[in-house]
């Protein structure tokens, strides 16, 4: 459900773009905006919280998706990809030197028993990540069409995230923590000799 709720406002951008206007990239942006409101809204209802990260992407939306529509640009909405990729990188960056853990090793220690030096072989490795992201975005953004643009924006970037994600949990698999295995005594009573 989760991710669903997730790329919901992605996906009613690329069908609004691609299915519904025929490639109106200002009743897309529309579509998009209206899309994260109900997001976080649905989000709120159903959780009582909303994720730091999901509001910052919101405000991006917002702000960058009103530009959009107010200068009839879609420049805008297209450096907000990059801009979000890099926050991204900066907040994980950022979590290597405030506490104990970074961010990365903070999300998934309940499930991976990794030593420091790997966590921070993985968080590096996200922080790249989404750095060659927002460059790649911007050269896919700036040197073919806005309908190539929204193509690499929500397949290709998709695609990529998720295969990242894959490599990354195979660097990791090593490490995974076992279940514990809980053990459960005869509950059939046991006969004493007379």
């Amino acid at each position: 459900m989760k991710l669903f709720i997730d790329f919901f406002p992605l996906a009613v951008f690329f069908l609004t773009f691609k299915v519904f206007t025929e490639q109106d990239f200002i009743t897309a942006t529309i579509a998009l905006m209206v899309a994260s409101v109900m997001q976080i809204s649905f989000t709120w209802f159903k959780d009582k919280k909303i994720e730091k990260m999901h509001v910052i992407v919101l405000v991006l939306v917002l702000l960058f998706g009103s530009l959009t529509v107010l200068f009839d640009d879609p420049l805008f909405v297209k450096w907000k990809v990059t801009i979000v990729e890099w926050l991204f990188a900066a907040a994980l960056l950022g979590s290597q030197f405030i506490g104990k853990q970074n961010f990365i090793e903070r999300l998934f220690s309940q499930h991976f028993d990794a030593p420091r030096s790997v966590w921070l072989k993985v968080n590096l490795a996200w922080i790249t990540f989404f750095t060659a992201m927002g460059f790649l975005n911007l050269y896919v953004a700036f040197n073919f069409s806005l309908d190539t643009w929204v193509d690499f924006k929500v397949i290709w970037l998709t695609v990529i995230t998720f295969a990242f994600m894959i490599v990354q949990s195979l660097f990791l698999v090593k490490y995974f923590k076992e279940p514990e295995e809980q053990t459960t005594e005869s509950s059939t009573p046991v006969k004493e000799d007379a």
